[in-house]
């Protein structure tokens, strides 16, 4: 009954101690020759979830410092104008974005280097992305494809539920958000990258609402409710696309490393009358020859304590809990850092 108590008491402490996540800037923030760092966020509704959201989001992004980004959730255009200025403003450096269109929800693309054009956006239905030619040096153009995909119908919460049992059930349940991807990678302009990225590598980057199938693997089962699930949306990248996880590859280890993204404040699920379940669903793919990623990290670390929704909440809204975050989200983001040659 004591080591009972003491592990309890240790869950508690990891997922409910309120304090501020450090303001401390990324301590590998020193630029290596020939690298850039791309990053994926998805703002929680430009931080409305939080007070003084917007300025708690654009803290983050000057902490992290990413020379491009995927940015999910931005609630309108002027919003994502004021956080361009705002960045300007505090760092002296040119900063400028697209959005996808001007409604919620909404994909981007920020960058401290010159889009040169963007090549594709899609706004309709469940899924969303834009897509630019972005000059990160005289030396090296990137095909950088922001992106969005639904969020119904989680594939972990199915499994708890008994609704995903199987392949079959599975792609059932997940055959929307396949189409969602499926839909971006036959995109004329993503079809016409391929064929130069000998040269100019390509980018995926964003929220993609579901489970890896490198993650759902024999070795932690533990963690999925003793369940392997080969999920096919990531699976369609890496098999079919010859894409990379650039998270995955850095840290192959999936029980010491298994890279949580969703979600920073969530900690019951309403639907399932149980805990939420944590998983990465935040991903950076990249496909070329000429990128090595040499660095690849959640944000804020995971030692970063915030408030949580706990049973009996529901989050940013009855449950004032996490109001006073400074990290604004309910995911954590994600960055790489890669090496070109």
């Amino acid at each position: 009954m004591r080591i009972e108590k003491i592990v309890l008491l240790l869950g508690w402490l990891f997922f409910s101690i309120v304090t501020e996540v450090p303001t401390t800037e990324c301590s590998c923030d020193i630029p290596k020759p020939n690298s850039f760092r791309a990053m994926t966020f998805n703002m929680w509704k430009n931080g409305d979830k939080v007070d003084n959201g917007l300025s708690k989001v654009i803290h983050q992004i000057m902490d992290v410092n990413p020379d491009i980004a995927s940015l999910q959730e931005i609630t309108s255009l002027s919003n994502l104008d004021k956080m361009i200025d705002e960045l300007k403003n505090k760092t002296g450096v040119h900063w400028e974005g697209k959005a996808a269109h001007a409604g919620y929800p909404n994909v981007g693309i920020l960058t401290k280097h010159k889009i040169l054009k963007v090549v594709a956006e899609k706004s309709e239905g469940k899924g969303y992305y834009i897509a630019a030619d972005i000059a990160v040096n005289q030396n090296l153009t990137v095909s950088f494809w922001a992106h969005w995909n639904d969020y119904k119908y989680m594939g972990p919460v199915e499994v708890y539920k008994k609704t995903i049992v199987d392949n079959s059930t599975m792609m059932k349940n997940e055959k929307n958000r396949l189409s969602i991807i499926k839909g971006l990678v036959d995109d004329r302009q993503f079809q016409e990258a391929l064929k130069t990225v000998d040269k100019i590598p390509i980018l995926v980057c964003g929220d993609f609402n579901t489970a890896s199938d490198l993650d759902w693997v024999y070795e932690n089962r533990y963690l999925h409710y003793n369940t392997v699930m080969p999920w096919p949306t990531t699976k369609y990248l890496t098999d079919t696309v010859n894409m990379t996880d650039s998270y995955r590859k850095v840290h192959p280890n999936v029980t010491t490393h298994p890279g949580i993204t969703w979600s920073t404040v969530e900690r019951w699920n309403t639907e399932i009358q149980a805990a939420e379940p944590q998983d990465r669903i935040d991903f950076i793919f990249y496909k070329s020859p000429r990128l090595i990623p040499i660095r690849s990290e959640t944000w804020p670390y995971p030692n970063a304590s915030l408030s949580v929704c706990h049973k009996h909440c529901v989050c940013g809204e009855t449950c004032g809990a996490v109001k006073n975050n400074m990290y604004p989200s309910d995911h954590f983001l994600v960055y790489t850092d890669f090496q070109w040659q």
